[in-house]
């Protein structure tokens, strides 16, 4: 071989944010370490062919190939593994293995880690080996099990005893890179795990005893039930014990953060000038994006000031998420609301040299005066070119020109007036007298013009303001009836109490009874057609045209219905006798009863009377209530 072929690739170590301070902890922290295969170190090539990949755990247990034509590539960076290179066997006959055997390891516990992906592959044959020590026989295999799509450990050709993942996890279509684990408790147990979850464990004598040392391999497939496995590695560290749960969850970690760290956004962006968009980028190292904004790509362009985050899932299905928060000068134009008749001066507050264009009017000036409704545009554009363009729509409140009193008019002495439009909208009042209600009764001398003026406010601020002139030309009569409560079937006579201040008279009255019946009479009689309560109206106006009303409710009381038993009794003997009389409107409070015998009479709600001789009497019984 010519030395004129082979160089080494060697990455330098990073010095990372905090964020990333994984990187500080390295693998040969923990005890045990035999084997350290990085493909970002020591690899020696020919071209881009692998010729030895060589151990960085410091026990030159180093990987080689000598044949030039089963010699594995070191492929490109890979965005996905944080532009890590990894080294890629093809399938048929690639595959790396070492001079001399792992000392010791057989006889010993160990733990297993690797980080590959695997190519699409078909169903046929039983698994291709990732990694394994002497034949199949003697030795123990990690591979990946075609047969049931899984991860699998076989240890001294015990395919029934092996240590599997469940059906389906490592499709022989492909999957991404992943990281296997494989730790073994010498005569205990034997477990395994895929991206940190537990997948299984056994206590097989044959999972778990000592077997016989050889060279170890990565992807040989020249083994009996075996084939050359078809993917990637990107590291492979082996241990001579069984690491425990922390010291796992380090190697792990190490792993899992080195070739996908969690997503960092950077800090926080302030820009003082200028609305180009801003791009903010995630890293193209992820299978799966999923902005705050809804975005899925791995930059997103935003034109605002706010607090941006992603969530990312990366080729081991870890997720993580980070924010960042953005402050750029914004174009920031509401829709708004004005009072009609007022105008708004529209001003972005923008700090620098900036064009403007408003539309409508083409108006080019920084702020902008609106009086009226509508829809508008400003197009902005900063000294690098970049243009925005926002557009608003103006509404006007016209509660300034809605609110009335209405037109100037005749009143009478203590009128009220108040708005005629608007009141359901107004909040506040204010009068020309300094009343603060809604409506004011008018005092004002007899014959006197005066006039009132109200400023109303509604809930939105906006101020309407109207006036009235107004004519005293009278005084209100003072209304006022009393009607009787009587039973039905008797007429309620209604007596007029009204009267008017002189030299005013009252001319005419306008009386409605509330079963829609009425009457101009001053003192009317009415007879209502059914019992209960009736609102009664009284309108009384004068000779000066003022006028003013009443209203009473007046009962008419439904009358008892009268009823005893019994119907029959024996002569000679006391037949009692039981009130069964019913009052729906009242209470029964007097009963008189006739026997129509010897002019016989009694007052007792529940009497007894003997009948001397036999025959038929008619016995009367008279209920009344407290009603009358």
């Amino acid at each position: 071989m010519k030395s004129g072929f082979q160089y080494f690739f060697i990455i330098c170590l990073m010095v990372l944010p905090l964020t990333n301070c994984f990187a500080q902890f390295k693998p040969n922290q923990v005890s045990g370490l035999k084997l350290w295969l990085r493909s970002d170190s020591a690899v020696s090539l020919n071209v881009n062919k692998v010729i030895q990949w060589t151990d960085c755990s410091g026990t030159n247990n180093n990987a080689l190939q000598s044949t030039d034509n089963f010699r594995p590539i070191l492929s490109a960076n890979n965005p996905l593994m944080n532009n890590h290179p990894a080294i890629s066997f093809d399938g048929v006959n690639d595959f790396l293995m070492s001079t001399t055997p792992i000392t010791n390891l057989n006889t010993t516990s160990m733990s297993v880690f690797i980080v590959a992906n695997g190519n699409n592959v078909s169903s046929a044959g039983i698994g291709d080996i990732l990694f394994g020590i002497n034949d199949y026989s003697n030795g123990i295999w990690i591979n990946r099990f075609r047969s049931n799509e899984c991860f699998s450990v076989v240890s001294q050709c015990t395919f029934g005893a092996s240590l599997k993942s469940q059906n389906g996890s490592l499709q022989n279509t492909g999957y991404n890179f992943t990281l296997f684990d494989y730790i073994k408790t010498l005569g205990t147990s034997s477990n395994i795990y895929i991206n940190q979850l537990f997948q299984q464990t056994t206590t097989d004598a044959t999972q778990t005893s000592a077997f016989t040392n050889n060279n170890y391999y990565i992807g040989n497939g020249s083994f009996n039930y075996q084939g050359y496995y078809s993917g990637s590695f990107a590291e492979i560290l082996v241990y001579s014990n069984a690491l425990n749960d922390a010291d796992r969850t380090n190697i792990e970690n190490y792993l899992l953060n080195k070739y996908a760290p969690p997503v960092h956004l950077g800090q926080d962006i302030i820009i003082p000038y200028g609305i180009c968009d801003t791009s903010l980028s995630a890293g193209n190292r992820y299978v799966h994006y999923l902005w705050s904004t809804g975005d899925t790509t791995h930059t997103i362009n935003i034109s605002q000031s706010g607090t941006y985050s992603v969530t990312v899932t990366n080729v081991f299905g870890k997720q993580s998420s980070d924010t960042v928060n953005v402050s750029m000068p914004d174009l920031v134009l509401h829709d708004f609301t004005f009072c009609l008749g007022d105008s708004v001066l529209i001003n972005p507050n923008l700090i620098g040299t900036y064009s403007y264009l408003w539309m409508p009017g083409n108006i080019t000036t920084p702020t902008f005066k609106i009086k009226n409704p509508g829809n508008y545009a400003l197009t902005l554009t900063d000294l690098n070119n970049c243009h925005r363009t926002k557009t608003f729509t103006a509404t006007a409140d016209s509660f300034p020109v809605l609110a009335s009193l209405g037109p100037d008019k005749k009143v009478c002495r203590q009128d009220i007036i108040g708005l005629i439009s608007g009141a359901q909208l107004s909040t506040n009042y204010l009068w020309s007298n300094g009343s603060s209600n809604s409506t004011i009764s008018i005092n004002d001398a007899l014959g006197s013009h005066v006039t009132y003026s109200l400023t109303v406010t509604n809930s939105f601020g906006c101020r309407a303001t109207d006036s009235i002139h107004l004519f005293v030309n009278g005084v209100k009569p003072l209304v006022n009836f009393s009607g009787d409560s009587v039973c039905f079937g008797n007429p309620t006579h209604f007596t007029n109490l009204s009267s008017s201040t002189p030299p005013s008279q009252i001319i005419s009255y306008q009386w409605t009874f509330g079963d829609d019946s009425s009457s101009s009479q001053p003192n009317p009689l009415h007879l209502y057609s059914h019992s209960g309560n009736f609102p009664v109206q009284l309108i009384a106006q004068t000779d000066s045209g003022c006028f003013n009303q009443i209203s009473k409710s007046i009962s008419v009381f439904p009358k008892p219905h009268a009823n005893f038993l019994p119907l029959q009794g024996c002569s000679g003997t006391s037949v009692s006798f039981t009130d069964k009389s019913q009052c729906p409107g009242g209470t029964l409070s007097k009963w008189h009863w006739n026997f129509n015998q010897n002019n016989d009479t009694s007052s007792l709600q529940n009497p007894s009377y003997t009948f001397n001789t036999a025959g038929t009497f008619p016995v009367t019984l008279l209920a009344t209530t407290d009603k009358g």
